[in-house]
């Protein structure tokens, strides 16, 4: 759909450059979002504590603010890499970012607090009614109204659709033990092979 768009290869061969960034920045930049539901399941089959519960440290941070920190300063103010956008551009591009991570126009300095209602909110809800209701619930109903007001991409079906995918582990092993880790694109192969080599050196 953006064949079009393409000025160049990005620069670290990982993707591509598009007229007006769009891939990266704003509406048709935001994919499924499944950390949501992956944590929900989790949690249901494997958890101790419920979703609702859990959610509670994070509406405080977002209700009471938290000190911004170099680290994050300096996430905001990467310069592009690759020659894709800056982060800066993110935070600033859009009226509703700029709200939260702003202050007359300019990002958070280091030591100030910044705040998060709006998230607060749909965090209190999600505890409230569970993760269903951000795939199939008001909050669904909300997130796909904001995409078709603003050329966004996601639809009712699409977040119905978010579910796991269940695969199973890569197993490999080292000294004896077996040793279950994730499939690629995870890094597990790569340890699989980092052990295997170290095998055959006395690490004692």
């Amino acid at each position: 759909m953006w064949a079009e768009l393409i000025e160049r290869e990005a620069d670290d061969g990982w993707g591509f450059i598009l007229q007006g960034r769009v891939n990266e920045i704003g509406y048709q930049s935001i994919t499924s979002p499944m950390t949501l539901r992956a944590f929900d399941t989790a949690l249901r089959r494997w958890g101790t504590r419920s979703l609702a519960e859990l959610l509670q440290p994070a509406i405080a941070w977002c209700e009471d603010g938290f000190l911004v920190r170099p680290h994050v300063s300096e996430f905001w103010h990467q310069p592009p890499h690759a020659g894709r956008a800056g982060n800066i551009g993110i935070v600033t591009r859009f009226p509703a970012t700029r709200k939260i991570y702003t202050r007359d126009g300019h990002p958070y300095a280091v030591g100030e607090l910044l705040r998060n209602h709006d998230l607060a909110h749909t965090y209190r809800r999600i505890a409230e009614h569970g993760a269903d209701d951000f795939y199939s619930g008001e909050i669904a109903a909300r997130i796909v109204l904001d995409m078709q007001e603003h050329g966004g991409l996601l639809s009712m079906d699409d977040l119905a659709a978010c579910v796991p995918e269940e695969n199973p582990p890569l197993w490999g092993t080292y000294r004896g033990y077996a040793i279950a880790t994730n499939n690629p694109p995870g890094g597990g192969i790569q340890l699989l092979e980092m052990l295997n080599i170290l095998e055959h050196f006395d690490l004692r």
